[in-house]
């Protein structure tokens, strides 16, 4: 938000009520995010059995808040001991299992619950289901476009090596070296391990192990807002496991 208000796009952000749906054996169930407590209550997307059980993942996730952050990821390797699915099978149920954990993470990160770590989860509870989404009137791409004309822009330029000097950072690019505050090193695994030899050793172990997944992506321009209010649905694999998400942006 400091970044759009710099660039002048202030003016340009809206933030709208966040409604998640989803689909359970045909029918739809709305989640409205700004009451959290009346939505879980009056809800019967789940049975209030599995609304009592459900609470344990509250607990959980508040448990571990302190790790749930976006700066430092290091204190999640104590949670890191198993999957989504050996989390869920032991703490939840089958129903919680199938409707909620496994669409959390299908849905936000086309992941897969069998060899995703509760860190995940937890960290997807905690940050993803917020009351409010943000955008631009003009796209999320304003930001980069508008970022483009106040800075140096280079293409097919390869990038052969980043060094980090303790209070500055050097990117070494067609054989020339520039000196910059920070640097985001946005790529594929493969080429950021291959520019930046002083990566961490939890994040190269990471990215070392990187799979990566294939996921199509299909827009459709409507001629009317669909009378649907819902801002995104998270489908359960369990009973559409080629739809991870249907978004309205």
């Amino acid at each position: 938000i400091a970044l759009i208000t710099e660039l002048g796009l202030r003016s340009q952000m809206s933030e709208l009520p966040a409604l998640g749906a989803t689909m359970r054996e045909g029918q739809r169930y709305h989640f409205d995010y700004t009451k959290p407590v009346s939505t879980s209550l009056s809800t019967t997307f789940l049975s209030w059995s599995d609304k009592i059980r459900a609470i344990r993942l509250a607990l959980d996730t508040f448990r571990n808040r302190s790790s749930l952050g976006y700066s430092d990821y290091t204190q999640l390797a104590e949670i890191d001991v198993e999957t989504v699915e050996e989390y869920a099978r032991r703490r939840l149920n089958d129903d919680l299992y199938h409707y909620v954990a496994r669409p959390l993470v299908s849905g936000t990160w086309a992941a897969n619950d069998k060899d995703t770590s509760i860190a995940l989860l937890y960290w997807t509870v905690r940050n993803m289901l917020a009351p409010s989404v943000y955008n631009l009137n003009e796209g999320v791409m304003a930001l980069p476009v508008e970022i483009s004309k106040q800075v140096e822009v280079r293409y097919k330029s390869s990038v052969e090596h980043v060094a980090d000097t303790g209070t500055a950072v050097e990117v070494t690019a067609g054989g020339r070296t520039s000196t910059f505050d920070g640097c985001v090193i946005a790529t594929t695994a493969e080429p950021a391990l291959a520019m930046f030899p002083q990566m961490d050793a939890i994040t190269r172990d990471l990215y070392k192990t990187t799979r990566y997944r294939k996921l199509g992506n299909i827009c459709l321009g409507l001629s009317a807002r669909p009378a649907d209010p819902a801002t995104y649905y998270l489908p359960s694999p369990h009973e559409d496991p080629d739809t991870i998400a249907v978004i309205a942006s």
